[in-house]
């Protein structure tokens, strides 16, 4: 897979590790835990792997001690965009990602402290059906972006449905 140009999503450090002994540079990785520690968090930047925060306690952290790192910041769109609840990740009930609604503490956050934020996420879900849902969540990301003037790339996550069986939709 690395050899045809992909790279790895990762939780967790033992995750990153196994990615590095498979032969991934740590540029093609990133990090998307959630719920870890900090120490976690230390360790994948000792790594040097690309790292997204998606809850506002690790990122004032991250404000507070570790400005230069650059970060990718995890918005939750509030968007039911999944193939169903189970595996939908961002809507409003889902522990992913910093809620949209929290979009000015992220910004103050940003100028307060100099964060190096150099990304914007999402996950919506997988498995989705209705690419105009999809395409509500990607209107405000491109518009949470708006408010950041160093960003180099937006990741839109989440994944269409593939028919993999003649009966599937």
């Amino acid at each position: 897979m690395r050899s045809l140009g992909a790279h790895v999503d990762t939780v967790s450090v033992g995750e990153i590790m196994l990615c590095i002994k498979a032969g991934f540079e740590p540029t093609e990785i990133v990090f998307t835990p959630s719920a870890v520690s900090i120490d976690e968090y230390k360790k994948a930047m000792e790594l040097g792997v690309q790292t997204n925060i998606d809850n506002l306690e690790t990122l004032a952290y991250f404000a507070h001690h570790e400005t230069k790192y650059p970060i990718c910041v995890r918005i939750n769109p509030h968007i039911m965009a999944g193939g169903n609840k189970k595996i939908s990740t961002g809507h409003i009930d889902s522990k992913f990602g910093i809620s949209i609604h929290q979009l000015h503490e992220i910004i103050d956050l940003t100028k307060g402290h100099g964060l190096n934020i150099e990304g914007i996420h999402m996950h919506t879900g997988s498995d989705i059906l209705d690419v105009e849902v999809f395409l509500q969540a990607t209107d405000i990301l491109f518009r949470a972006a708006s408010h950041f003037q160093k960003i180099d790339y937006i990741d839109f996550g989440s994944g269409f449905k593939v028919k993999y069986k003649p009966e599937d939709i």
